[in-house]
């Protein structure tokens, strides 16, 4: 879907389409406030010398490929926490690339085999370092970073989102319902009748989370015994 908001409008405009799933996704050189979550499907960004992301950008994929000797992520120098995660079962890129630039505070993160090499080793995580036995679990916590990230998904500064984004069924399905009410009940997150708002500080509060730190699926001890409550 591509979702077009709009300055002089509350809801924002969706766009739905439908494609092949092993199919390739082309960016272009200048990639801003993109969520690509594509298993199954391989990316291909650039197309000239410098390729630029201006986060939050949350791209993962089955294979990623990058056309460019350069790259740079920013964000804007309003934005408190953003990021730009890039994550793939497999990486193509030019191996005589350039260390990546960052500017404005920005966190950039690697996630793919090897991306512990030149020109990436700065930026490499892992996302899998915090996984834990229970499968129940380890899906409700990646329900808990897919919401805490959707409030930063759109780039704005703000940390609302509307209902209809937060209560849609790609976001509450398995056991995304029950993680939301818990969010709830603890207040992380609050609603009227228009929208869903994040509390920051009582995010941090309670789990010890961080953007940055959920964008890497970095889960704290006190976030999965946080989450953990959803289940019971």
């Amino acid at each position: 879907e591509i979702e077009v908001a709009r300055g002089d409008r509350n809801t924002p405009t969706v766009f739905p389409f439908t494609t092949e799933s092993n199919g390739t996704i082309r960016l272009g050189a200048y990639v801003k406030d993109a969520t690509v979550i594509a298993p199954r499907t391989s990316v291909e960004i650039g197309g000239s010398l410098e390729t630029l992301f201006v986060a939050p950008v949350n791209i993962e994929c089955e294979s990623l490929t990058l056309l460019s000797d350069r790259v740079i992520a920013e964000k804007r120098r309003e934005s408190k926490d953003s990021a730009v995660l890039l994550s793939a079962n497999k990486f193509t890129g030019t191996t005589t690339a350039n260390v990546p630039i960052t500017r404005n505070g920005v966190e950039l993160f690697a996630i793919w085999p090897d991306a512990n090499g030149y020109p990436w080793s700065s930026f490499a995580a892992e996302p899998f370092s915090a996984r834990v036995d229970d499968p129940q679990l380890d899906e409700a916590l990646r329900r808990f970073r897919k919401f805490v990230v959707e409030f930063r998904a759109h780039g704005n500064g703000g940390l609302a989102r509307s209902r209809n984004k937060i209560e849609s069924g790609r976001m509450t399905k398995g056991a995304g319902q029950a993680v939301l009410e818990l969010m709830l009940d603890e207040r992380v997150v609050t609603r009227d009748q228009a929208r869903y708002y994040l509390d920051p500080d009582r995010l941090a509060e309670l789990t010890e989370a961080s953007y940055g730190g959920l964008m890497a699926y970095r889960f704290s001890p006190k976030l999965i015994e946080f989450v953990r409550k959803a289940l019971q």
